[in-house]
């Protein structure tokens, strides 16, 4: 309670946050504090930067995620591409061991010859 007390009474008189308040939540409240100062022409180019690191890392996230779907689907067509030179299953039982569905591995199977 004290160090709320401090902090609100002389964070403008405060130029960076004392040893005692280097906790991550007075760390969050000075950030908060340092954006709350911008001049509007500083903000804006703060929000612009920050929309754009959020945008990169939306970005990256996509491409993680689509790579891992195409690796997840080369995987399959791999696993049903040697069920079907195997000649020992039907359409029905690859599409359930492969865990694909049947028009998948007709897709496969028409590719293959």
């Amino acid at each position: 309670m004290d160090k709320w007390l401090f902090v609100l009474k002389n964070m403008s008189r405060l130029k960076k946050i004392p040893v005692i308040l280097n906790t991550r939540i007075f760390s969050k409240l000075f950030d908060i504090a340092a954006v709350s100062n911008l001049t509007k022409e500083d903000y804006m180019k703060y929000e612009k930067d920050l929309m754009a690191s959020w945008d990169e890392y939306a970005i990256k996230k996509t491409l993680r995620e689509e790579g891992r779907e195409e690796g997840a689907e080369q995987k399959s067509y791999e696993v049903v591409k040697n069920l079907l030179s195997a000649g020992e299953f039907t359409i029905a039982k690859i599409a359930n061991f492969a865990n694909v569905s049947e028009s998948f591995v007709r897709k496969v199977k028409k590719g293959m010859k």
